[in-house]
């Protein structure tokens, strides 16, 4: 039994002498590259909020699941960390439904996307402060190029998106034009006037079988707003895309990574400026995401 033991003890060993080998290399990509993932939960329920029997940490873990199966390395950062120094060293800001956020938190992202950060951000992110108050428009507005116009809605079942042009976002979707949707979402509309690449379909009715069809086929309302402003990219998903996938694992979630706020960070912190995602031929981009404590 001591020999048997002895092998197994010694076969064991051996993956964690070769990452002793390449410590080295992995403390390089911890320092120097990636990008970092936003991620708040509420103390308290805000007025006029979303009411939905939701877990706020949803969000952070469709996005932390989809990152796993795209086999991406990444940190957590406290939200008290979050500043001008933390975010330097990392490209790319990823923030799954921050609904609450200070006033500071977003100035610093501002003048995170000023110096060039890339960033992406889904549904209600900025949309209220740390009370709870909902702003008049988001407080990032003029980093997604977007305005919040009424209420949220939803959730909703059966809600799709249309692939109005190629992208590199939709690569992988050739077949259709039709993908699954949000199950909520803002109403937005684009400061600018960016290419739509995809639309919102609305919600229709799932049954009975005679009453499955859309009432409107075709709209101008983003489903994603795409813009690149000098090195900075941006991505911003209006819908919960990141908590549809984490309840139905839709695959459209992919989407959220082939955004060029986020592709383009991952692939330039891993050497690499194809799009590809990382294999294991390749060190992985770094990611680091960002969590709030609250009591």
């Amino acid at each position: 039994m001591s020999r048997l033991f002895a092998r197994l003890s010694r076969g064991c060993s051996k993956p964690y002498r070769a990452i002793i080998n390449k410590r080295d290399l992995l403390d390089s990509r911890t320092k120097a590259e990636g990008a970092s993932i936003a991620f708040y939960k509420p103390s308290r329920p805000a007025k006029g909020r979303l009411r939905a029997p939701f877990d706020s940490a949803d969000y952070l873990n469709g996005l932390y699941y989809a990152l796993l199966e795209g086999r991406f390395v990444f940190d957590f950062v406290h939200q008290e960390d979050l500043s001008a120094e933390t975010l330097a060293k990392y490209r790319a800001l990823l923030i799954p439904n921050a609904a609450y956020f200070r006033d500071s938190e977003c100035a610093t992202v501002h003048e995170y996307a000023a110096r060039g950060g890339s960033v992406l951000a889904t549904f209600e992110t900025s949309r209220y402060n740390e009370w709870g108050e909902r702003r008049e428009d988001f407080g990032l507005a003029g980093v997604f190029g977007a305005n919040a116009l009424g209420e949220t809605l939803g959730p909703q079942d059966n809600t799709y998106m249309r692939i109005e042009q190629r992208h590199a976002v939709t690569s992988g979707f050739e077949g259709t034009e039709l993908l699954p949707g949000a199950e909520s979402r803002v109403a937005v509309k684009a400061v600018q006037t960016p290419p739509l690449v995809l639309s919102v379909v609305p919600h229709y009715p799932w049954y009975p079988p005679e009453m499955v069809y859309p009432r409107a086929t075709k709209t101008t309302e983003p489903a994603v707003i795409l813009r690149q402003d000098g090195r900075s990219r941006i991505a911003y998903f209006p819908g919960d895309i990141d908590r549809t996938f984490w309840s139905r694992e839709t695959p459209t979630s992919a989407l959220s990574f082939k955004t060029p706020s986020v592709g383009s960070s991952v692939t330039h912190g891993s050497r690499r400026e194809s799009g590809e995602k990382a294999s294991s031929k390749y060190s992985p981009g770094r990611l680091s995401p960002v969590t709030r404590c609250t009591s």
